[in-house]
């Protein structure tokens, strides 16, 4: 609106370019893009490493591997109609090797994850939430997965 006002009110044309170069909105869309743009080279599907997926009770979990040592994680649930509560949640965060286990650690720092293989070569994702003051990390759950 401003630009069609300085071009009807007959300013110059440099101000049109000191509006632009002004605009926060402009800015701000800018840093946007960019941020989309290194968040898709981080967790985009052409630097996926592995994917697999699990099933625990009613809810569903998608769990992928990218190069850098990065993850993604999908988890929904399925609800009863009359149920309230969350349906679907996602995390990002870092994976390191440790011996023949993977330790995941999401971004926030509350939720450690240990994927590793049982005897028989099947998947395990077990979860354990945050420090509970006294250094006690309790197991929240323990998710069987597959490659998907």
């Amino acid at each position: 609106m401003l630009d069609v006002a300085l071009a009807v009110g007959g300013a110059p044309s440099w101000a049109l370019a000191v509006v632009w170069v002004v605009d926060v909105g402009s800015w701000w869309l800018v840093l946007g893009l960019a941020t989309v743009g290194c968040q898709s080279s981080r967790y985009g599907r052409f630097t996926r490493v592995a994917r697999f997926e699990g099933t625990l009770g009613a809810e569903t979990m998608a769990l992928s591997l990218h190069r850098g040592g990065r993850y993604v994680l999908a988890r929904s649930r399925a609800l009863d109609p009359r149920e309230t509560g969350w349906v679907r949640s996602g995390e990002v965060g870092t994976y390191v090797e440790e011996a023949d286990v993977l330790r995941l650690e999401a971004q926030g720092g509350d939720m450690v994850r240990w994927l590793d293989r049982d005897a028989r070569g099947g998947l395990h994702l077990r979860e354990v939430r945050g420090d509970d003051g006294n250094g006690a990390w309790g197991l929240s759950a323990a998710w069987h997965l597959r490659p998907g």
